[in-house]
């Protein structure tokens, strides 16, 4: 009886022993999971040059917006309107032109020219009553003409059909930066809600991991307990069916972590990585995280009043109708006739001056100077 009794205190201590000791590894098994997984995934040091610097929030977001292609082309829409916006005002800055020509052509084909040339006959013989000595005009001698042009222009005011593209184009380049900050802002919804789930999901993979290693030493003390007798067969299958199950949720849970971080990179503008670059990134985020609580003081009417102004929808709505109003009054405005005045001056033969201006305030001043050779037989006319 008292070796039974004996037998039986042994047992009892034994049993107590292995509680303590798969408690006191319970208690450090949360530091040690964490641990774990960095052995298993690899150190941050080893990430994609990409992604060691990206550690918190404010990190993905720049790298995604830069690379988001709706912001890229809202960026190009702006600079499309802008553009737009500096050719209108083009229009208002003053114009050069100048302009040049040169004809060679046979006397022949200028009757203008053979006109001058007999009537200059004409009057020589009428004033001489004989006819005159002269060199024969032939119908094949070239005659060469140059002409120089200069040219001011100047739009002195807007004209209505202006001041309306000049309108237009501030509605466009305000529509344009509206789509940009439309498009940033679906960017920032996107990858705050794929960073969130990165998190989720590795906290999900070290309750997993924390699990598995539980479940584990849980079938380790069965597994003593069967070797003093106090544990069954059947107990230490519904321990290793508990670690085959952990080690599934796992698994589960090392997928998820995956393809989190795979809808992160690619709403960051990024190609996928492996398993273990996409834990290790993961814990790098986690380690990172700012978890701070920020009160949120902005009234309700406040934020309604901000919504109706800036919600994309009712702004477009606006847009469209300053649009409409800025077409009707350029309708209204712009006139149907024009009133011009020209001047010219010639202060010598081959100069000629022309100035005008109009009712819409256009300004045009031209110069030009001709110079003619004529052929030899004009000599004899002198």
């Amino acid at each position: 009886m008292k070796r039974k009794n004996g037998d039986l205190g042994l047992a009892t201590a034994l049993l107590c022993l292995v509680l303590l000791t798969a408690a006191s590894q319970g208690l450090v098994l949360a530091e040690g999971s964490s641990a774990e997984l960095s052995q298993t995934a690899g150190v941050p040091a080893a990430l994609d040059p990409r992604l060691a610097d990206i550690r918190s929030l404010e990190d993905i977001l720049k790298v995604a917006v830069a690379n988001n292609h709706s912001v890229k082309i809202a960026e190009i829409s702006i600079e499309e309107a802008l553009a737009s916006g500096r050719e209108v005002e083009a229009a208002l800055r003053p114009q050069l032109n100048l302009a040049g020509q040169y004809v060679r052509e046979n006397v022949a084909n200028n009757p203008a020219v053979m006109n001058q040339y007999y009537n200059a006959v004409d009057k020589i013989e009428n004033r001489l009553d004989l006819p005159a000595q002269l060199e024969e005009l032939s119908g094949d001698e070239p005659i060469s003409t140059t002409v120089g042009s200069l040219t001011y222009y100047q739009q002195l005011a807007p004209t209505a059909q202006i001041r309306g593209f000049q309108r237009q184009a501030d509605i466009g380049t305000d529509v344009a930066r509206m789509a940009k900050d439309q498009a940033v802002a679906s960017t920032i919804v996107t990858v705050q809600e794929g960073y969130f789930n990165v998190l989720r999901a590795y906290s999900g993979l070290l309750a997993a991991l924390a699990a598995r290693d539980h479940a584990q030493l849980n079938l380790e003390a069965v597994e003593r307990q069967l070797e003093l007798g106090t544990a069954t067969p059947l107990d230490v299958l519904k321990g290793k069916t508990a670690v085959l199950e952990a080690e599934n949720n796992l698994q589960m849970a090392s997928t998820g972590l995956e393809l989190a971080v795979l809808g992160l990179l690619n709403s960051m503008g990024f190609s996928s990585v492996d398993g273990e670059t996409a834990i290790a990134w993961a814990e790098q985020l986690a380690q990172s995280r700012d978890s701070s609580i920020i009160p949120w003081e902005i009234e309700l009417n406040e934020a309604y009043a901000y919504a109706l102004e800036h919600k994309l929808e009712l702004a477009m709505a606006r847009k469209q109708l300053e649009m409409a109003e800025s077409a009707y009054r350029v309708v209204k405005e712009e006139r149907d006739w024009t009133l011009s005045l020209t001047g010219k001056y010639q202060p010598a033969d081959d100069i000629v001056l022309n100035s005008s201006i109009d009712s819409n305030l256009a300004l045009m001043i031209t110069a030009a100077k001709s110079k003619t050779e004529l052929p030899e037989a004009f000599d004899t006319l002198d």
